[in-house]
């Protein structure tokens, strides 16, 4: 999967990919395929996913929050199902910046 974006990437942005590109496809590519992941790489997937939410690197903090989570759950919340999958992996430091910036209740 991470191989097949980089790659779309590259195709449309030449070797010069914005990392902010590059975070935002791999997010939408998350929300495609969420459902088809077993679990222990949905855990791993997502505990990666908080990890750079929980970073003290404040460029990879961003990029996290603001490009992958963005638009995974642009993606995500055109399909319930596939919105309900994946918030109930996010951990407590994902969901919470998603669900300030989409001013959504949290389920906690």
């Amino acid at each position: 999967m991470f191989e097949s974006v980089r790659r779309a990437a590259i195709k449309e942005w030449s070797e010069d990919v914005p990392t902010t590109v590059l975070f935002g496809l791999l997010g939408k590519a998350l929300a495609e395929l969420a459902g088809k992941f077993g679990i222990e790489d949905r855990v791993c997937i997502f505990q990666l996913i908080e990890d750079g939410v929980a970073s003290e690197d404040a460029a990879l903090r961003a990029y996290v929050s603001t490009s992958l989570l963005e638009a995974m759950y642009l993606r995500a919340c055109v399909e319930p199902k596939s919105w309900n999958e994946i918030r109930t992996s996010l951990g407590p430091l994902s969901e919470a910046y998603l669900m300030g910036w989409a001013n959504l209740p949290s389920r906690r």
